[in-house]
This record gives C-alpha cells, sequence and structure tokens, in this order.
C-alpha cells in the first residue's frame, strides 16, 4: 500500500477513511452517530445514489460507531470531488432524518428521548461541513495478483440488502473490505 498524491488516476483503488466530528457545539470527540439504525440506512442509500449517479465504484465498507472507510475508484474523473458530493449529500440527509426523529418524539421526559436529544440536537440547523472532519484518508491500494478481476458491490446489491432487514448490508460490505484488503497486504 502506498499513500496516493494524485488522485485523478481512475485505475487504482483507493481505501478512504471518513470520520465525524463529534458534537459541533462542543467540539467533544466524535459521538457514536452511526450507532443508529436509521442514520446507517441514510448513509447507504446516499452511497447507493453516489454510485448510481457520481461514477463511484464501491468495492468495500466498514462502518463503525463514527467513521466510515470505503474501498473505491472513480469510473472516471477526481475521486476527491466523489467523496466530498458524497460526504455533503450524507451530511444533509442525515440531518434531515435527525430533525424528523426529533420533531417525531414529542414525550421529552422519556429516557430514550432524552438521549436521542442528547445527541442529536447540536446537529440540526448545522452546514453539511459540521458533520465530517476536513481532512480524509486516502491510501492507494495495489492488488498483489494484478490479473485479478475485482467485483465493485452494485448499487442493486446494496439496495436489496437496505430493504431486507435478514440480509445485512453491513456484514456485505465489511466482508468484501476484508477480502480486499488481504489482496492489498504484503506480509
Amino acid at each position: 500500500m502506498s499513500k496516493t498524491s494524485d488522485l485523478t488516476t481512475n485505475k487504482n483503488l483507493h481505501f478512504v477513511s471518513l470520520k465525524i466530528i463529534g458534537d459541533p457545539c462542543k467540539n467533544e470527540s466524535a459521538i457514536e452517530l452511526f450507532e443508529k439504525r436509521e442514520i446507517r440506512d441514510e448513509l447507504i442509500k446516499t452511497l447507493i445514489y453516489c454510485i448510481e449517479n457520481h461514477e463511484l465504484n464501491l468495492y468495500g465498507f466498514v462502518l463503525l460507531p463514527n467513521q466510515f472507510h470505503l474501498i473505491v475508484k472513480a469510473k472516471r474523473g477526481v475521486l476527491t470531488t466523489k467523496i466530498n458530493k458524497f460526504k455533503k449529500l450524507s451530511a444533509n440527509e442525515i440531518f434531515i432524518t435527525i430533525s424528523k426523529k426529533l420533531s417525531a418524539k414529542v414525550d421529552i421526559k422519556n429516557r430514550e428521548n432524552i438521549e436521542i436529544r442528547r445527541i442529536f440536537n447540536n446537529y440540526l440547523n448545522q452546514d453539511h461541513s459540521c458533520l465530517w472532519q476536513e481532512k480524509d484518508h486516502f491510501i492507494e491500494l495495489q492488488i498483489k495478483n494484478d490479473k485479478k478481476i475485482l467485483n465493485p458491490i452494485s448499487s442493486d446489491e446494496l439496495l436489496s440488502h437496505l430493504k431486507d432487514h435478514k440480509r445485512n448490508y453491513m456484514q456485505l460490505g465489511a466482508n468484501a473490505f476484508t477480502n480486499l484488503m488481504m489482496e492489498t497486504m504484503s506480509f
């Protein structure tokens, strides 16, 4: 694996690491925003949109409580532009989801509702740059066997896992991610 300076190349896979800022008002360490199913779902829906509309190929992903790791490449164009578009779109969708969730919870004395408000209240009325950290990590990946054909995860496959709660899109992405990382690591 080597760090890349030119993200305009289309032929190479990149490991991309995105991390949320945390509480945008208190600048605390990142909260576990992606522990909530509806937030994870919005993130995956945005990923599907970027695959279909912004020429992004997805080969694997891992979603942690406060960060998102992807193995991607741009079909054409600049990868950083596509990732920035993903960050902006996902932040907007996540803020809309948070707003809906807070407005639906009318019983403010309920312990779960208090926790939801504590976590999400500061995200309301925020710019998308308040969700994702500005500095992303891009690492170019070199496949050990250059004759190996890599198939991206299709938007249809992701969508079918998203709609069917018995099929786990997190496991789908993590399995592909792990396999690819093993293909790129030298021991």
